[in-house]
Parts: structure tokens; C-alpha cells; sequence
């Protein structure tokens, strides 16, 4: 019984015994109604109702985790109390249904009265001595005993106030109600003081438990892309709240936030502002008080989200999107947590536990949830959404104009969306001009602005200003008139400009020949940018723009450093050294300059104000318009050319990993970011796991040396202070139950089987030979969709081939496949591997209970696919076995293992 539990039904107990002594003791009217007294049978049918429910509430906490053997000394007091309460109630439930028969022709002056109308004045003061004893019982005992728990609780709750993060609001709410639950507890004197501690204590319970369901949406960078988004220059975009611009375009933008709902449309050519336009919208109080007038007095829910085609998996996925509206729509509203996700809720009130590993959440979970809430608008709220970077979502244009259209159903729900004028996107939003917003025919105020306060700021150029005035207003008006309405130009062009001023010291005609030579068409400045740069460093711009490529998110400051190294392995030598802040930040500065230097602005560097110091500056791809640009064939082989010989991307970023790791430092007082050291090793294996699958091979001498390294972390800041080695045990929903593990279990290897490494566990497992029952939990685990961070799982056949063929026992496994979640997944991928794993177990004789509910999952198979599966299970009863397939699967085990060993 957990302590919150123990509270409850100590307070219910309290509840119980005090409403039943004033029934049996009373000797006036007991309940009186708002306008007088009750009739008598009316009096006795809500007493008796009353009493039931006290007794069914005191039946429920009663068996929630009730497993004697875990109970401490001051909850096993509890136990006679609660049966001597439940057995009062049943007697007093019977007397008061004897009453409820005959109430209605007698009349009394008290329920005491009427107690002893049917039972003798023995029975009456015997049912009273018990009770009063019950209250003595909690006066001397249960207050003391609750009191003396009062550390475990508001340990519970503290921990799970820490675990939420100040960026929510539920989180914020939670550590308010826990400090009220402490002055409570403070105050604890008497029985009705408890009931009162228990109501506090259930309401923090309660805020708790939407908190864990926050929790579980969130994931890694959901805010990283918006914040990493430049903010928009002083005095720009300001026209955005006006009704026209400086040059009297039309800006109808503030009526539709005022006045309707649907969509309104951003678009624009790539680089002229989108993003930064949707970044300054959401930040800006004006956005707020126009959507005021539209709501008319309700309450207005917005969210937002920023596409990003260069991050992480979840920020340019439909996933991403939902669990993002979703963690920021309930921390408005953390009433419409039980709606969206009942049976998740359900779950948690029947265990009454915060379950901070909840089932993984499913893309239909999600829209199900999504459209569940949106429902609510005008019932219970009005909704407006910003979605930007709508071409930069990983599906087709199409779908997500599908998605976005069947929420769009309420005239009290609105949808602020920018993009670039794809064909899908300009069919769907772009017939109203009411409802559509050109940026780049709006932005030559802002350009010209930027451009001269740019320029301005430069005393060097203040001085060329007072000489040839005109020369510098041709200049700016030159570039204004180049941009056509992109900003992204403009700010290389100004940045080459101010470079030329700063660092060689360029006259006006240095300048205004620099300007003629640049190009005009963006992919024709970035190619004159990247030639600009010293020949010295073409090798090692290359290098930085190949790792930015294959990473699939902007990797930390500190990784380009350690990859920077003239020794390229130098991670593999360097002792287990955590370095300290200065350091660190010597460091970060020293590569931020080179960064600068070799890409000349085509790579930036960042802060993520969310991640450890250690890891709060990474590098990034300029702009999604670079990506695209340095992503195309001609380059990629152009860049590859151009880099070091031997240059691995993949393998350079799993030993800049590795260095991370060996040299991060941790701060004990904050154990919410000490996970950022388990990311670095999922990060490591998921790379590992790109080198493996792309290039057939894995870094096994890397993740030998993370396996060797791990005992000798610094150890967490843990009550029992675990290395973060034993933290690999804390997986057992992925490597199974730790009580069943033999002591040559090796976390690490197993670990990385089930993220879909089969080279490198192949050759550990080898060597340390698992037991059978453990080849059988890793089996079991590998097959399952467990997702841990923002890195996609994978399921990888050669994974389950190496187990089988090791003596893993398929069956087990074979439930596990057919119950996963990747059944529910989409994609060609995701459906071949599918195919192949599904083929592997049936070739390993898996025995098939139900042929039907296969055929009915492989439905969506190429015909191929679907006639190779059903000829394995048409087959499967029938093929002739070999004796040694005939055998119980032990024996075939043992036989097995007696060829390998």
C-alpha cells in the first residue's frame, strides 16, 4: 500500500466512524434539508446511502496494493481498523435497510430513536462503545502513524513536482498544492484535520497524475526549433497588426485573427521570413488580445508548432506535431486529461501510481486524443493553432492537408498555418485573399531597415557614410532591390559585406565591387560563399558539412571539437575525465571561431537553453534552403571530394559521442539533467546503428569502449548512488526481469540488441555465451516498438535471425511480434522488415495457433510477400521434420548449443 493510498483510507475511516457515531449517538435530527426537516424515510434512505458509499470507498482503498508482505509498520495498524469499520457498516447498512421498510408509517424524533425502535438499548450502546473505541483507536494510534509518514509523501510528490520541468504549468501547479499539502500535514492535530490532509493530499495525487500524462507526450527539442529560430529583427514585421504596410499593400491578418475562424495562410518563396514572421506572431501580446475579441468572453486554447526538416525524427513527423499541441493544450486545460486519454486515466487511478513509463503512444492514440479535444470547442473553449514550415513535414503535402482539414470542423477552431506555395498547400488555402499573406511582398521596409541599422552599427562604415553618403544609399538600396523579398540573401550578403569592413579592412569601392561580384540566385551565393573560404579549410569545411548531413539532428558544439582532433581516434584513448565548466566553455568558444571561419556563416551555432551546459550550443545547418542545396547528388559528391580520404561521418560522430561522454560533467543537484549522459549513449548506439545498416558494418571498437567505460562514470545522484552502469538494469520492460538475469548478464550488449545492433552484441554474446532464458527475454524485447528518446526504433531481422540461431526459444518472441506496435506503423521500411522477421519465425517452425490472424496482418504486403507468408503457414503443419526438430524445444537448445560450444 503505497502512503497515498494509506492516507486515503485512513481519512476515509475517519469519515466512516464520525458520521456513523453521530447517527447511532445523536439525539436530535441528524440531516436537515435547505428548506427544513427531512421525512423520516427520506432522512433514513440518505443515511443509508451515505453509509454505503463510505463503505464502498473504504472497500476500494482497501484493496489497492494490498500485499501484506510490503506493508510497513504504520499501515498494518490500518488493517484492524478498516475490518472493524467494515463490519459496523455491514451491520449498520442491514438495520437501516430494516428502516427504510417501516419508515414510512412511524415518525421519530432522532435516527437513534429509530435504531431503538428495532433493536434493544444493549445493542444500540454496544454499537456505540465500538465506535467510540474506533475513535480512540485513531486519536492515539492513526493520527501519529500519518504524521510519521508525512516525509514518504511529500517525497513522492517533491520527486514528481522534479520530473515535470518548470515549462509546465500542471508541473508548476503540482509544487504549489505539495507545499500546501506540507503546511497541512503541519497543522495535523485531530481526526477531522486528517480528513482534511487527505483531500489536500488527493488533489496533489490528482495533479500528479495529469503531470505523468504530460510527461509521457513530451520528448526530447519539442521547443528547441522555435527557440532556435533568430527573433525578428527590431521595428520588423511590425506591420503584421496593421491593416496595411508602409507601402499600402493590404494586411488583412488582424481581421481574421479578430473575426474568423478556418485557416489563414503565410506563404513565401524559401528564405523570406516565414519562420521568423510565425515566430513574432506567437510571441506577441497583439496575437493575444485580437484572439480575445474573437473568443467573445471564452476561454482561448492556442498551441504551436514549428516543422523543421533538418531535426529529429518527432519535429518533422505527424507524431511530433500532436504530442506537441497536445502536452500544450492539457497544460492549459489539465481537465480534458481523463476525455482525451480515458483509458490511459483509468489505468492510473486503478494503481494509483504516476507511472512515469507509460505504454508508447500510438499515432491513432494520438489523433483519436486530438480530435477528442478538439471536439470540445464551443462547449468548452475556443482553439487556435500555429503550424509552421508545413513543407518540411516528412509526408506528402497532401496528407497533411487531409490531417489539418478533418480537425478544421468547428467554427470556434482556427488554424494560423506558413509554407512554402507548394501546388497542395495553394489549392487548399490559397483561393481567399482574405484568408492569405504573401511575406516577400510585404518585407522591403523591413530589408531596408534591417540593411541600414546593419550597416549603420559598423563605425567604419558610419565614417564611409559621412564621406559618400550617396555611394551607401545606393548600396542599400541595392540590396534591398536584389532581395526580391528574401531575407536569407539579404543577411549573407550583409554579413559578407561587414566581414569585408571588419576583417580586411575594404574601402567603398572595395565594397561596391564585392557587392556587383555577388550573386543573385541563392544557390549560386552559397557555392561563392563556400569557395570564399581559405583553401586551407576546404578539407575541413567539408568534413563539418558531411557530419551536419548525416546527423540527424544538430549535434552539440562539443562533438565538432572532439571531431576536430588532428588524431581521429583520439576519443578511444582519452581517459574517463569529466571536465569542468571553464573548461568546457574555453572550449566551445575555441570551436564556435572555426565553425565561423571555414563555413562562413553557412553552419551556426545555437543555444538550447533546455540542455546541460555541456551540451546547450550546437551546430546547425544554416537554413532548411542550404540543407536542400548541400543535400543535392552534385554536391553531396562535390563535398565528398573535397573531404578528408578516410572520413567516416558516421563513425566521427559515434566517437565524438563517446568523448562527450567520457568528459561530461554532471551537477548533483539537478537529477532531471543527469539523463542527459543516457542520451549520449542511445545517441552513440543509434548512430552505430545507421553505420550498420547504410554501411555493413559497425564500430564495434567504439561501443566496446562505451561498454568498458561504464562502471567508471561518475556515479548518479541517487539516494543508493548506483553507477550508471546498474542504470541499464532500470530497463527491465526492455531486457526483461532483472531477478531472472544470471550475473553474466551484461546490460550494455543486451541493450543494444534491443536498439537493433546485431555485429556488435554477435560478437560479445560469442564470447560470453547468455543462458537460454535470456537469449529468450532479449528475443522477446528486441521485437517489441520500445521507444526511449527522440531516435526512431528499428526493427532489424538480422537481430532476430542471430538470436535464433543462438538457441532463442521463438514462441515467446513470436507473441511479442504479433502484440508490438509496429503493426501499426506505415512505410515501405517498417514493412519489409515486418515481412522478413514474420518469415524468420516461420521458418524457425514457430508454432501458429491462429493462421487467419496472420493472413489478416500481412494484408497490406506487397502479393509477393502476402504468397511467400501464406505458403510458409500452409506448409508449416505439414513439412516434414527433422528428429531433431521434433524434439522438445530444451533439447533442441541444448543440442544446439553443444555444436556451437
Amino acid at each position: 500500500m503505497d502512503p497515498l493510498t494509506a492516507v486515503s483510507l485512513a481519512a476515509n475511516i475517519v469519515q466512516f466512524v464520525e458520521f456513523s457515531c453521530k447517527l447511532v449517538t445523536s439525539s436530535g435530527d441528524f440531516l436537515q434539508s435547505t428548506t427544513g426537516r427531512l421525512p423520516e424515510h427520506d432522512e433514513v434512505n440518505l443515511i443509508a446511502e451515505s453509509l454505503k458509499s463510505l463503505h464502498e470507498k473504504t472497500v476500494c482503498l482497501s484493496t489497492v496494493s494490498l500485499d501484506l508482505g510490503r506493508l510497513n509498520k504504520h499501515e498494518k495498524r490500518l488493517l484492524p481498523l478498516r475490518e472493524a469499520c467494515l463490519k459496523v457498516a455491514d451491520e449498520l447498512i442491514d438495520i437501516l435497510e430494516g428502516l427504510r421498510v417501516s419508515g414510512s408509517q412511524k415518525r421519530w424524533k432522532s435516527v437513534r430513536a429509530a435504531l431503538l425502535s428495532t433493536l434493544k438499548e444493549k445493542r444500540v450502546r454496544e454499537l456505540e462503545s465500538r465506535l467510540l473505541k474506533l475513535q480512540a483507536q485513531i486519536d492515539s494510534r492513526v493520527i501519529e502513524d500519518i504524521r510519521k509518514q508525512q516525509s514518504e509523501i511529500l517525497q513522492l510528490l517533491r520527486k514528481q513536482t522534479r520530473l515535470g520541468g518548470t515549462s509546465l504549468q500542471v508541473t508548476r501547479n503540482l509544487s504549489s498544492l505539495v507545499d500546501t499539502v506540507q503546511s497541512t500535514f503541519d497543522g495535523l492535530r485531530s481526526r477531522l484535520d486528517l480528513v482534511d490532509v487527505a483531500d489536500r493530499v488527493n488533489q496533489a495525487h490528482t495533479k500528479a497524475l495529469e503531470q505523468s500524462i504530460l510527461i509521457s507526450l513530451d520528448y526530447d527539442l519539442r521547443i528547441s526549433r522555435r527557440q532556435a529560430i533568430k527573433p525578428a529583427y527590431p521595428d520588423t514585421f511590425r506591420w503584421i497588426f496593421e491593416d496595411q504596410n508602409a507601402s499600402g499593400e493590404p494586411i488583412t491578418f488582424v481581421k481574421w485573427l479578430q473575426n474568423k475562424s478556418g485557416v489563414y495562410w503565410i506563404t513565401g518563396k524559401p528564405g523570406s521570413g516565414k519562420s521568423t514572421l510565425m515566430k513574432c506572431i506567437w510571441s506577441q501580446y497583439d496575437t493575444q488580445q485580437g484572439l480575445k475579441k474573437w473568443s467573445q468572453g471564452e476561454t482561448v486554447i492556442t498551441a504551436w508548432f514549428f516543422f523543421w526538416n533538418s531535426g529529429t525524427a518527432m519535429q518533422k513527423s505527424l507524431e511530433g506535431l500532436l504530442r506537441s499541441m497536445l502536452i500544450q493544450i492539457l497544460d492549459q486545460c489539465p481537465e480534458l486529461i481523463p476525455e482525451a486519454f480515458s483509458l490511459r486515466w483509468e489505468a492510473l487511478l486503478a494503481t494509483r501510481s504516476y507511472a512515469t513509463t507509460q505504454p508508447l503512444w500510438s499515432l491513432q492514440e494520438l489523433l483519436d486524443s486530438f480530435r477528442t479535444i478538439t471536439k470540445q470547442a464551443s462547449m468548452k473553449a475556443k482553439f487556435c493553432f500555429f503550424i509552421d514550415g508545413l513543407d518540411e513535414y516528412e509526408g506528402t503535402d497532401k496528407e497533411l492537408v487531409e490531417i489539418i482539414d478533418s480537425f478544421n470542423s468547428s467554427e470556434n477552431l482556427k488554424f494560423c498555418l506558413s509554407s512554402r506555395p507548394h501546388a497542395s498547400f495553394r489549392k487548399a488555402y490559397g483561393d481567399d485573399p482574405r484568408t492569405v499573406l504573401h511575406v516577400p511582398k510585404l518585407t522591403d521596409g523591413d530589408i531596408r531597415l534591417y540593411v541600414r541599422i546593419s550597416l549603420d552599427e559598423n563605425t567604419a562604415f558610419q565614417d564611409m557614410k559621412k564621406r559618400y553618403p550617396d555611394r551607401c544609399k545606393q548600396l542599400v538600396e541595392g540590396i534591398v532591390n536584389d532581395a526580391n523579398g528574401v531575407f536569407l540573401w539579404v543577411h549573407l550578403v550583409v554579413s559578407r559585406l561587414l566581414d569585408g569592413i571588419e576583417i580586411n579592412k575594404d574601402r567603398m569601392g572595395d565594397l561596391e565591387r564585392k557587392f556587383r561580384c555577388i550573386p543573385k540566385e541563392l544557390d549560386d551565393l552559397f557555392c561563392h560563399i563556400m569557395e570564399s573560404v581559405d583553401h586551407d579549410y576546404h578539407e575541413l569545411q567539408a568534413n563539418m558539412f558531411r557530419v551536419a548531413c548525416d546527423a540527424e539532428e544538430p549535434l552539440d558544439l562539443m562533438a565538432y571539437y572532439f571531431m576536430d582532433s588532428e588524431d581521429t581516434d583520439s576519443a578511444l584513448k582519452m581517459p574517463v575525465e569529466p571536465l569542468a565548466f571553464d573548461v568546457v566553455r574555453e572550449k566551445q568558444e575555441t570551436m564556435a571561431v572555426r565553425v565561423s571561419v571555414r563555413s562562413k556563416g553557412l553552419l551556426e551555432v545555437f543555444e538550447d537553453p533546455m540542455s546541460h551546459h555541456f551540451r546547450s550550443l550546437k551546430v546547425q545547418l544554416l537554413h532548411r534552403t542550404f540543407r536542400d542545396f548541400i543535400l543535392d547528388k552534385h554536391m553531396q559528391d562535390f563535398i565528398r571530394r573535397r573531404s578528408a580520404p578516410n572520413l567516416n561521418p558516421l563513425r566521427s560522430i559515434c566517437l565524438a559521442l563517446l568523448a562527450e561522454l567520457k568528459t561530461y560533467l554532471f551537477h548533483h543537484h539537478d537529477p532531471v539533467r543527469t539523463c542527459h549522459q543516457l542520451r549520449l549513449l542511445d545517441s552513440l548506439l543509434h548512430y552505430a546503428l545507421e553505420m550498420e545498416l547504410t554501411e555493413g558494418a559497425s564500430p564495434n571498437d567504439v561501443l566496446a569502449e562505451a561498454r568498458s567505460i561504464l562502471p567508471e562514470l561518475p556515479r548518479l545522484p541517487r539516494g543508493d548512488h548506483r553507477h550508471l552502469y546498474e542504470e541499464w538494469l532500470l530497463f527491465k520492460d526492455l531486457v526483461g526481469d532483472s531477478e531472472s538475469k544470471s550475473t553474466s548478464s551484461d546490460p550494455f550488449v543486451e541493450f543494444a540488441t534491443c536498439r537493433g545492433l546485431a555485429h556488435f552484441p554477435l560478437s560479445c554474446m560469442e564470447q560470453s555465451k547468455p543462458t537460454g532464458a535470456r537469449l529468450d527475454e532479449i528475443l522477446w524485447a528486441s521485437v517489441q516498438r520500445r521507444k526511449i528518446s527522440d531516435h526512431e526504433p528499428v526493427l532489424n531481422p538480422d537481430v532476430v535471425k542471430m538470436l535464433l540461431d543462438m538457441g532463442a526459444d521463438p514462441g515467446p518472441g513470436w507473441n511479442s511480434f504479433l502484440s508490438s506496435d509496429w503493426w501499426a506503423l506505415g512505410g515501405a521500411d517498417v514493412e519489409k522488415a515486418l515481412f522478413y522477421v514474420t518469415k524468420l519465425f516461420l521458418e524457425y517452425n514457430v508454432h501458429v495457433s491462429d493462421p487467419s490472424m496472420i493472413r489478416a496482418k500481412i494484408v497490406g504486403f506487397s502479393r509477393g510477400d502476402i504468397e511467400e507468408i501464406d505458403w510458409l503457414i500452409q506448409t508449416h503443419s505439414s513439412r516434414p521434420k527433422a528428429a531433431f526438430q521434433r524434439l522438445p524445444f530444451k533439447w533442441k537448445r541444448w543440442a544446439s548449443n553443444l555444436t556451437r560450444w
